[in-house]
């Protein structure tokens, strides 16, 4: 199941909010101001046939540290537009999401422009920005402004007058990412807005904000690694023949390590059809299966035929040593380590053994960046699962390029090796190599390192990656409409 995306954890803010109200008459007018008084929110008039009218004050006080424009006098129609912006807009949603409004109040209101954006923090420096926005502006079909004032540099996408409009445009250490919605695009989603779907809102806004730019944007830049890591959040929920899933793994440099995170990875693949109970632990709720201990080595083994006693015990040690913390250091993501939490684990001798394990719930709806075929089959020889194992901690890096340094693994590997196990490795490289161009998950583009440069080649071969090679993920993503 993929979970919905949410602006808090996309790190998304909510910048502008403004409603159009076809008829709003004075004491409509006045009950509005009075209501959001109340919720602290100052209200001011300004015409808008003058760009350069002043704001009047329709209700102020100290008290309230929040405002709201209501504008009117706007050419073309007949009509007021009620304004949030910045702070007050992200104050406006945060009350709407923990109160039930009167929305009776607001006269048919109509959701018609909202703002997002997204601050990357990182070093800047000015020429590294400027390069970045001249390769946006030869990448994107959309025009493209660029522009340098006394706050900054920012980059223009499309026209204002557009449905969509979006700026790039730097703040102390901030790289902020901004993203305008509003006309015909934004009516299609007011009422979901009004009806307070704030799931299903955030997730098809936040869907539409990272798409935006993926598509107007060349994504293999450096400052674009957040919005590759967060368009692989929204991978089509059904993924032909990848049930391995994974997340960003750190350097796992022990064999036995890296077989405890794919005994792990592969439980999860276990458990998630396994029949179970919802049971809370504290403000936790966790999800508790119950399974014939021999059933899950089957799945795991299905050519097992006897269970030695040496390996129950193996088993049970591994599923205890669930109950501690030893497998977050082999994960990058912060979030997904939160989630490792298996706080109790029971082996029960009746007739047969049977397991009892509490899960966190949530780690069943955690979207996984990558999903693998399952090449991990129990008889593998040591050399094949420590390449295989090599290519899923390489290609789970944030970058689209993914980068592997055949020479130094040969060099690092955990024992002397032979001219023909070194050609064994190298061949298996390749055979994964195509096992992943098979199931779509890279890119047509092979490059491997001749005297440390970067060379374009037709095919990768057992000849030519001995230095190393380079891949390029493919994002295998269901495009929205635009």
């Amino acid at each position: 199941m993929i979970k919905k995306l949410k602006f808090e954890e996309e790190g998304l803010i909510v910048d502008w909010i403004s409603f159009k109200i076809e008829s709003l008459d004075s004491l409509s007018q006045e009950r509005l101001v009075d209501y959001l008084f109340q919720i602290g929110f100052n209200s001011y008039f300004r015409s808008r046939r003058l760009k350069s009218s002043s704001k009047k004050i329709l209700r102020s006080d100290r008290i309230n540290s929040f405002e709201v424009v209501f504008l009117e006098d706007i050419p073309y129609w007949e009509g007021t537009i009620l304004e949030f912006s910045g702070i007050n807009a992200r104050e406006f949603y945060k009350y709407l999401k923990e109160h039930t409004v009167d929305w009776k109040l607001f006269r048919n209101p109509s959701l018609s422009r909202f703002d997002l954006y997204y601050s990357l923090e990182t070093p800047l420096t000015e020429e590294k920005i400027k390069f970045f926005f001249q390769i946006c502006q030869k990448n994107s079909q959309l025009n493209i402004g660029y522009q340098k004032n006394k706050r900054g540099q920012i980059l223009k996408i499309g026209r204002r007058t557009s449905d969509r409009f979006s700026r790039i445009y730097t703040r102390s250490n901030q790289l902020r990412f901004e993203h305008e919605m509003k006309g015909r695009f934004l009516e299609e989603y007011s009422d979901m807005f009004l009806r307070e779907s704030w799931e299903d809102f955030e997730d098809i806004l936040s869907q539409h904000f990272l798409q935006y730019f993926r598509k107007h944007l060349p994504i293999e830049s450096v400052y674009l690694e957040w919005l590759v890591i967060k368009l692989r959040s929204i991978r089509p929920e059904h993924v032909p023949n990848l049930i391995f899933k994974m997340d960003y793994i750190s350097s796992v440099d022990k064999i036995e390590d890296q077989r405890k995170v794919v005994q792990f990875l592969k439980f999860l693949v276990y458990a998630k059809d396994l029949d179970y109970v919802t049971q809370s632990l504290g403000s936790t709720p966790y999800r508790c299966v119950t399974f014939r201990f021999r059933h899950f080595l089957n799945f795991y083994d299905p050519a097992l035929t006897s269970i030695s006693s040496y390996k129950i015990q193996k088993w049970k040690e591994f599923f205890k040593k669930l109950q501690t913390d030893f497998l977050l250091e082999m994960f990058r993501d912060r979030k997904f380590q939160k989630l490792i939490s298996i706080p109790k684990v029971e082996f029960l001798k009746e007739r047969y053994w049977i397991v009892k394990v509490w899960i966190v719930d949530e780690l069943f709806y955690y979207n996984y960046p990558f999903a693998f075929p399952d090449m991990f089959h129990p008889t593998i020889s040591k050399t094949k699962f420590a390449v295989q194992f090599e290519l899923i901690r390489v290609f789970s890096a944030n970058g689209l390029e993914k980068r592997f340094e055949t020479q130094k693994f040969i060099q690092n590997y955990s024992s002397t090796l032979s001219n023909q196990t070194i050609r064994e490795i190298k061949e298996i490289f390749v055979q994964l190599v195509q096992v992943l161009e098979q199931n779509n998950l890279i890119q047509p583009i092979f490059k491997i390192l001749r005297n440390g440069i970067l060379e374009s080649v037709d095919a990768l071969t057992p000849n030519n990656i001995s230095e190393g090679f380079v891949l390029y993920e493919q994002l295998n993503l269901l495009d929205l409409e635009y």
